[in-house]
């Protein structure tokens, strides 16, 4: 029996999942460019979607320490 049930992604997780298997790893900022270029997005886009998806579980990240910048967060 499978206790895990299946993920459903809307077509803009699609979106994302699809730029970082293009390039992973890549920086918030690398990601909200690749966006932009392929379906027009606003960086507020981009970031609300990463933080749907890290509550759903196909993406993750690496918080930022005392002396990182947003930049250099990567997904």
């Amino acid at each position: 029996m499978n206790d895990m049930e299946p993920l459903t992604l809307t077509n803009s997780e699609w979106y994302v999942l699809d730029s970082l298997w293009e390039r992973s790893p890549m920086t918030v900022m690398e990601l909200v460019s690749a966006l932009h270029e392929k379906v027009g997005w606003a960086k507020s886009t981009t970031i609300t979607t990463l933080r749907r998806m890290e509550g759903k579980g196909p993406v993750s990240y690496t918080h930022l320490r005392a002396h990182e910048t947003l930049a250099n967060l990567v997904c």
